[in-house]
């Protein structure tokens, strides 16, 4: 096995730079010792295989014999074939191509003289060489004429005989070649190719790590493109709506009955055919009023009686608690009033200023009408409505598409390789702050070593006001995160509300919504006595729009709040 017999890093470093004299060294110098300790290695190395081998060799009972050794190993070999019996020794006589009649015949004789139990093997050569004439004895009863089967196999058996008694020649394990020592020219390319390897794989690695934040980015852009339009289509789609609504309201008002129809008409397609309408014709205003309680302060009976057949909530009260029939007395609107009275309005609710609508009606006739109202009735009447509206149409619950956009797009599940990336780009595209679900416990280590401005919950000097307004102003300045480190402890919106408003009123919303981001805003955190780099000479929007809010938890389910207003990164 090759081995690199080079000099490590460490020791070309531990090299003398300087000669005896104290004179620096030149290259050819350095690279002449270099060469002379490498020889050395090689030819220790060598030593030690050689005498690996020599004990590998007497562990195992081999001989290891050199080339002026030869003589004896023949020698040897010819005595060990000796003594395995003169068989063997005839064999090679009547073989051998120069063999003359008198040397059989001697050998024949050596044969039937020897004592070697191998004689009868003799014998049987003989008689086979002579072409299978005359008979052959030693082996104990064999036949004439069968010399040509017999032959093959006694030759074989005396070949076997004679291969057997020579000793295996044992043969050491020849030593690998020591590689030619590395000339300077050699060392200095190695040297060159080693560093353009590793400039090769710094530059994959790289465009690898630039290939994963690209792709993260633009993940992260077509999520929120896509979420965008998502909300875009739902305002408008709410818009319409409320246009709609507003109409339907100005149309009971104003007593607009083929309006009215129409687009109750319109809802009932809606509802498949649906007439008790309850939900829809309800539709309020920004002071919770009613179509009903519009047509009822106007005195449209016809459109309230529409309005209750489609399954109107003829007690639903406005902003200031007053029914459609408080509004119709305080209107003196009599024929609205009886009609309201007759399908459950009840004379005895009364609004914000305690008065009923006995007490609001201005004439004496419709005072009458209310003080001669049996309130027993009433309460029959209204069971009676509570029983007919039982059927009444029902809103089918949100489809998955339909739910709010923060639950379920705002949020982004990743490993802690590429945290940084996702940071960086959700900070440059999103318009939430960001809570970080940090169930790997290790990204408050990599906030520990960022350019970042944190602050522990759990920490009372961390969250001092004064504290908190420079470490926001820090942020905001220099543009870096403001981290706010809660541990595994509760998200209490109230909590954190309560630490900001220290420092001063609403700053949790402005911050939530990124206000805190405009100049008018987050100079109004700069106090008298702080650094003159707070000046508003020295901000940048450019750089402080790489300002961002982290909230970091180790809870892996954020509350509802955070879901709706933040934009989540679960690092697993």
């Amino acid at each position: 096995m090759a081995t690199d017999l080079t000099l490590t890093t460490k020791e070309e470093d531990a090299a003398p730079l300087r000669g005896a004299d104290g004179e620096a060294l030149t290259f050819e110098q350095k690279s002449k010792i270099i060469q002379d300790v490498d020889e050395a290695k090689r030819a220790a190395k060598k030593e030690q295989m050689a005498m690996a081998a020599k004990k590998k060799a007497a562990a195992l009972g081999i001989s290891i014999k050199k080339k002026d050794d030869k003589d004896n190993g023949q020698a040897s070999s010819s005595s060990s074939a000796s003594a395995a019996g003169g068989g063997a020794q005839a064999v090679k006589t009547l073989l051998s191509p120069g063999g003359k009649a008198g040397d059989k015949a001697k050998a024949g004789d050596k044969a039937e003289s020897s004592s070697s139990p191998a004689g009868g093997g003799v014998k049987a050569a003989l008689a086979l060489k002579s072409g299978g004439k005359g008979k052959v004895s030693g082996g104990g009863g064999a036949k004439k004429g069968t010399g040509g089967k017999k032959k093959g196999g006694l030759l074989e058996k005396a070949k076997e005989a004679a291969l057997e008694a020579q000793p295996a020649a044992a043969e050491a394990p020849a030593a690998e070649p020591a590689p030619p020592p590395e000339t300077a020219e050699e060392r200095t390319e190695r040297l060159l190719r080693e560093e353009r390897e590793r400039d090769e794989e710094r530059e994959r690695a790289y465009k690898e790590r630039e290939e994963q934040r690209q792709e993260i980015e633009m993940a992260i852009i077509e999520e929120e493109r896509r979420l965008r339009a998502k909300e875009q289509k739902k305002r408008e789609q709410e818009k319409a709506e409320r246009r709609k609504q507003q109409k339907f309201r100005e149309a009971a008002f104003d007593g607009e009955i083929d309006v009215i129809k129409a687009q109750l008409a319109e809802w009932v397609e809606e509802t498949f055919g649906a007439t008790l309408l309850g939900v829809k014709v309800d539709c309020m205003d920004e002071n919770k009023t009613t179509p009903l309680s519009e047509a009822a302060c106007a005195g449209q009976t016809e459109i309230v009686k529409q309005l209750v057949e489609h399954g109107a909530n003829i007690n639903l009260v406005n902003i200031q608690n007053r029914t459609p029939l408080w509004r119709a007395a305080f209107m003196d609107k009599r024929e609205t009033a009886e009609y309201l009275l007759s399908v459950g309005g009840d004379p005895r609710l009364k609004a914000d200023s305690g008065d009923s609508p006995a007490m609001v009606a201005p004439s004496p006739e419709l005072t009458a009408l209310f003080e001669g109202w049996d309130a027993a009735k009433t309460d029959e009447l209204i069971a009676a409505r509570e029983k007919a509206l039982e059927g009444q149409w029902v809103p089918p619950p949100p489809a998955e598409e339909d739910q709010p956009a923060g639950q379920a797009g705002y949020f982004l599940q990743i490993g802690l390789a590429r945290f940084a990336d996702a940071l960086d780009s959700v900070t440059e595209e999103s318009d939430r702050p960001i809570l970080v679900a940090d169930l790997s416990g290790k990204v408050v280590t990599y906030f520990e070593y960022r350019d970042c401005n944190l602050h522990c919950y759990a920490r009372p000097a961390d969250i001092e006001p004064d504290r908190l307004r420079k470490g926001l102003l820090g942020a905001l300045r220099y543009g870096k995160p403001f981290v706010l480190d809660m541990m595994s402890m509760d998200l209490e919106e109230e909590a954190i509300r309560e630490l900001f408003d220290a420092v001063q009123p609403k700053l949790l919303d402005k911050i939530l919504s990124k206000k805190i981001m405009r100049e008018e805003h987050y100079l109004s955190l700069v106090a008298e006595g702080d650094d003159e780099q707070y000046n508003k000479v020295f901000w940048n929007e450019a750089t402080t729009k790489h300002y961002t809010f982290v909230l970091r938890s180790k809870r892996p389910l954020p509350p509802e709040w955070c879901a709706e207003g933040f934009f989540i990164i679960r690092v697993a």
